[in-house]
């Protein structure tokens, strides 16, 4: 006999989002935008960091979803990973 937590079936899915999910989503995006281009964009700029590493950023780049690529050799997992 097992005693202790159910097995669950299948990965749980989160609730589809809300309005007020996305409202909250632009909100940090927007303050993380204001913080970036207050302060961290001048230290960038006065230490020429985009000579060195990657170009400063811009509104676009906080605005965008992030973008993944699974590379590997067939059957070891990459469509199951996009599944679930």
């Amino acid at each position: 006999m097992f005693f202790g937590k159910k097995k669950q079936e299948g990965p749980s899915i989160p609730p589809p989002p809300s309005a007020d999910d996305a409202e909250k989503k632009d909100y940090v995006l927007r303050e993380l935008s204001k913080l970036y281009t207050k302060v961290f964009r001048p230290i960038e700029e006065a230490t020429k960091f985009d000579v060195f590493y990657s170009s400063l950023l811009n509104e676009a780049e906080f605005r965008t979803p992030p973008m993944v690529l699974l590379v590997g050799p067939y059957s070891v997992g990459k469509t199951t990973f996009i599944e679930y």
